[in-house]
């Protein structure tokens, strides 16, 4: 608490520095302090603000990408669909956007019942809104660093699976689009009819199941820490969550082979992350329904659905 107070205050003196336009400053809170990137959230004379400072560590996102991103988006995108772009100050490598208010997809996903619903076909419906904004020539995606990682430990059938799938797709076309590049639940606000996604990094092309399958790999995860599973998909994902996104999507992206293999190496991942954090933290992120429980009940239906049966 004491050295987050320490970075909350340091920031905040450079933040007045680099940007005196925008004082005063009120409601300052820290939202991420990393060495990549370190994020406040205040009130200041330009209204609600989010200030996004940018280290050296930073490979995927650079300031200056992610503010062309901003422009490009705003220009592209219905009115509202991304935070509007107050302030790029290259010099202190600094972006300032348009604090969304409102509750997260996530929020809504762990509230349950028809707000779930609604969030999830309304995030769905801005995916498609990007991956149909613009399209590079097809061209072959590069698993094996990702499946090498994930598969480390695997259980027996996701482990066969993820195998089967990256022989089955490499080397093979498939179609580039504009994505996110951090598309999950924590990162779409909805408020008053708006859906508007945040936090997007330099946007670049990929295969459209990037997108898709972080996003269904989260909402899985945070819908069964609050209720049951249900009926499931092949690869063991809730109908009540995959159906859902692809009527809103447009197609059953959900059930493509590249989706299923990001779907899959994702949970693994999340995994891996979550047993090495310390103890108090995985605490932490289990009541928020972030992590914990919910990851564990698809790891086990994943590898269930995943199992042959015998006979």
């Amino acid at each position: 608490m004491i050295r987050q107070t320490r970075m909350r205050r340091a920031h905040l003196a450079r933040l007045e520095q680099a940007w005196p336009e925008g004082l005063p400053f009120d409601n300052v809170r820290l939202l991420r302090a990393k060495p990549a990137k370190t994020v406040l959230a205040l009130d200041s004379a330009r209204g609600p603000v989010v200030a996004s400072f940018f280290g050296p560590q930073s490979l995927d996102q650079r300031p200056e990408g992610v503010a062309a991103a901003h422009e490009l988006l705003t220009e592209r995108l219905p009115a509202g669909a991304v935070p509007a772009l107050i302030a790029h100050v290259e010099q202190a490598d600094l972006v300032i956007s348009e604090q969304v208010r409102g509750q997260t997809a996530a929020d809504l996903i762990r509230a349950g019942s028809t707000s779930s619903e609604e969030a999830i076909r309304a995030a769905a419906i801005w995916l498609t809104t990007l991956h149909d904004l613009v399209e590079r020539p097809d061209a072959a995606h590069d698993f094996t660093g990702r499946v090498k990682v994930a598969t480390v430990d695997a259980p027996p059938a996701m482990g066969t699976e993820i195998a089967r799938l990256a022989r089955e797709l490499t080397g093979l076309p498939v179609r580039q689009v504009k994505f996110h590049n951090d598309y999950k639940p924590d990162n779409v606000v909805i408020a008053d009819g708006r859906t508007c996604a945040i936090d997007f990094r330099n946007t670049r092309f990929r295969p459209a199941s990037v997108d898709a399958a972080q996003f269904l790999t989260r909402a899985a995860i945070y819908a069964l820490s609050v209720r049951d599973p249900g009926p499931v998909n092949r690869i063991g994902l809730p109908l009540y969550v995959t159906q859902l996104f692809d009527e809103a999507y447009g197609r059953a992206i959900s059930a493509e082979p590249m989706t299923e293999l990001f779907i899959l190496t994702n949970i693994l991942l999340a995994e891996i992350k979550r047993s090495s954090r310390p103890a108090t933290r995985r605490l932490l992120l289990a009541r928020r329904g972030q992590h914990g429980r919910g990851l564990r009940k698809l790891l086990s239906l994943s590898e269930a659905a995943l199992t042959p049966t015998p006979g």
